[in-house]
């Protein structure tokens, strides 16, 4: 039984429901043992006070004795046209049984989000403070970012001298982490024999800030910034020592915590350009930190003292011309351009030198470290672009003639150290690679894969240069009446319209409509529309509309043999078999549908253990279509492509009659849990309507 209950108009700018969802507790079962659910909900909207907003709570009971409370409360208020409060804030008691009892496959893999953001503009700076808060679906960990500070004075000009200075401030932090800790547990022993053991309540902070003064005179241009950066990890974790000097003398040590706080100040001058317009070379002079860290540091490895690098002057010049080439066209295509903009700068470094002290403190050793080498350095950037002029539906006026770009295809950096090549045999010292790909013919067609160039660290010379393929994402969207078809249909001679932006305009604003929906009743923790919202569907006569999103991640192994943390759900959750099936499964789905964020991926400092990722790799669908006049469907989906498997489906057929709408619906969530609903309503009037609802409780097979 859903939604039983009274709806209250308060007064002209509020009003009130409450309502009660039951679930009987006939056949129960660890997963649906049944529940009593109690919502109250209250929405207020201000017009001339430019004020809206609901707060919501529920209060669940199970019939096994546990109990979830959920809040929600939404806020927007404008002060004036450039004060303005935003607040979506949500919290959940038990994330378990808030994931176990919900049937929308969307709000089964989301994170419980809280964003608060407040700007302000004082004189000519701009203010924005806000922050986020965030619960994940079956686990207690809690990650919050407060305060996020960001304050931009815009330019104050004086003469020929313009000044631009800005700050930020961001603290972020973890609490109750269940995942990715190599000592998980504190073992004591009993007074009367035996051990007890507790589970740590592992936590991390980490804290940003920055404070940058651009100051331009005429053409020169001289950059200062200062900033300091603190990472505190307060957990048991473990830490290989390597002799500085000697490498043969190795150490195991566990701290009880760990930190490193590093502060910094980077400065550089910016000559003037010149052949601009053509070649756009640039000279610059900075003064850099030899190592890659701050120029003082302290870890637990220097028991907390402050240690120092040096620095020394880089000279730097930097070209980037644009160069294209104008094509014959061919069919639809009245000309080609092909353009290609490089970025090649070359700079140099003398020889430098680091203390013992500083690369102990960041756990370094001397042996092999190639931080302090001259730099004799050429770089590359390059971006390149091949865009087409359509020709002009009207002979007479070739001007007219569209544009749309057939391809962009971007690369990160590259860097090569003569050097590092003279002292390693191989001078390249970027650690990542990554290429991106865009192009009109398909909407929203984004490509980007990347590379981890190094086996090792790249600044020891034990490094062994192979690339590795990291991540490869794909995301486009299309329809019948897409630019790539028309394209098609105009090269066989058949008349097409490849001005595709208005013919996909209403599909795409009824997919957008029909997302932020679903994104509304994702994030509402409590009230009553955690229990669902009606699928809303595309109007029919309107072609398909589909859109694929594919992304696959993997991790490089270590080299070595140093700790290594499995964070494998399949791994992790092997202990729990014994327990039976359904707890295993409860275990899976916990450690896979948020990822672990304890240490993220890799090593957390040099010595730290290293935390092992599984190969994600992933395909989102969703998809809408007209089957007949007055028939329509849609289908959404997530693939998992490497356990092959899917982990969520929701389907829709829609029927239009004469003066009413009917909808059909059916959704599984990756827990299992499947509803099938059935709505109609009258168009003119929804909320003269009938729906019926049937839901099933269950963990999925695997």
């Amino acid at each position: 039984v859903q939604n039983i209950g009274y709806f209250f108009a308060l007064n002209d700018y509020m009003n009130a429901e409450l309502s009660m969802d039951w679930r009987s507790g006939a056949r129960s079962s660890d997963v649906d043992p049944g529940f009593l659910r109690s919502n109250a909900d209250m929405r207020y909207r201000w017009v001339d006070r430019f004020i809206t907003g609901e707060f919501a709570v529920s209060y669940m009971a199970l019939r096994n004795g546990t109990t979830n409370a959920s809040w929600t409360w939404n806020h927007n208020q404008d002060f004036s046209k450039s004060t303005k409060l935003t607040a979506r804030l949500n919290w959940v008691q038990n994330t378990q049984i808030q994931r176990n009892t919900t049937v929308n496959p969307m709000a089964a893999n989301a994170t419980i989000r809280s964003q608060l953001n407040y700007q302000t503009k004082i004189g000519p700076a701009s203010i924005n403070v806000g922050g986020s808060r965030v619960q994940y679906p079956g686990r207690p960990q809690v990650d919050m970012d407060f305060p996020q500070l960001n304050v931009t004075a815009g330019t104050l000009e004086a003469g020929p001298v313009a000044w631009t200075p800005s700050l930020r401030l961001a603290v972020s932090g973890s609490s109750r982490i269940d995942q990715g800790i190599q000592f998980p547990f504190v073992y004591n022993p009993l007074p009367g024999g035996g051990v007890d053991s507790s589970r740590f309540n592992a936590s991390r902070r980490n804290m940003q800030f920055a404070f940058e003064t651009p100051i331009k005179l005429w053409d020169f241009q001289w950059q200062n910034s200062f900033s300091v950066t603190e990472q505190f990890r307060d957990y048991p974790e473990q830490r290989e020592i390597v002799g500085v000097r000697d490498t043969s003398l190795r150490s195991i040590r566990v701290f009880a915590r760990t930190f490193e706080t590093n502060v910094d100040w980077t400065t550089s001058f910016n000559l003037p350009r010149f052949f601009q317009g053509t070649w756009n070379v640039s000279p610059s002079i900075n003064v850099q930190n030899v190592d890659q860290g701050g120029l003082f540091v302290r870890t637990e490895r220097s028991g907390g003292r402050w240690v120092s690098q040096s620095k020394r002057l880089s000279y730097a010049l930097t070209a980037s011309p644009t160069l294209y080439a104008m094509l014959p066209g061919l069919g639809p295509i009245a000309r080609l351009r092909h353009s290609i903009n490089p970025s090649i700068s070359y700079s140099y470094s003398p020889t430098a030198s680091v203390s013992d002290e500083y690369l102990a403190a960041i756990g370094r050793s001397r042996v092999g470290y190639l931080g302090a080498l001259m730099q004799n350095r050429v770089s590359l950037n390059l971006a390149t672009n091949l865009e087409a002029k359509l020709r002009a539906p009207v002979d007479s006026e070739p001007d007219q003639g569209r544009k749309i770009k057939l391809l962009s295809v971007n690369f990160s950096p590259l860097s090569w150290d003569f050097a590092r090549a003279d002292s390693t045999g191989n001078g390249f010292t970027e650690r990542t690679f990554a290429i991106s790909a865009r192009t009109d013919l398909l909407p929203g067609l984004d490509f980007r894969t990347s590379y981890d160039l190094f086996q090792g660290d790249p600044l020891s010379d034990t490094a062994t240069f192979s690339p590795y393929r990291t991540e490869t994402g794909i995301t486009f969207s299309m329809n019948g009446k897409s630019a790539v078809f028309g394209f098609i249909a105009r090269l066989f001679g058949r008349a097409a319209d490849l001005s595709d932006s208005a013919s996909i305009r209403p599909a795409q604003a009824a997919a957008q409509q029909n997302l932020a929906r679903q994104t509304r009743q994702m994030n509402a923790a409590g009230g009553g529309a955690m229990r669902g919202m009606q699928m809303s569907l595309p109007e029919s006569g309107q072609g398909w509309n589909l859109s694929l999103q594919y992304n696959a991640a993997r991790q490089r192994a270590p080299r070595g043999n140093g700790v290594i943390i499995e964070a494998d759900p399949a791994k992790l959750c092997e202990a729990f078999r014994a327990q039976g099936i359904a707890a295993y499964e409860r275990c899976f789905l916990n450690a896979q549908t948020s990822p672990p964020t304890g240490l993220g991926t890799g090593q957390s400092a040099i010595g730290a253990p290293f935390v092992r990722q599984p190969p994600v790799q992933g395909v989102n669908a969703n998809m809408s279509f007209g089957i007949t006049r007055n028939w329509s469907a849609q289908w959404s989906t997530q693939y998992d492509v490497e356990r092959a498997r899917f982990a969520s489906q929701q389907i829709g057929l829609q029927r239009q009659l004469h003066d009413w709408n009917a909808i059909f619906t059916f959704s599984q969530t990756p827990s299992g849990n499947f509803a099938f609903n059935f709505f109609i309503a009258l168009k003119a009037q929804p909320d003269l309507k009938f729906n019926y609802d049937r839901q099933t409780f269950r963990s999925s097979n695997f």
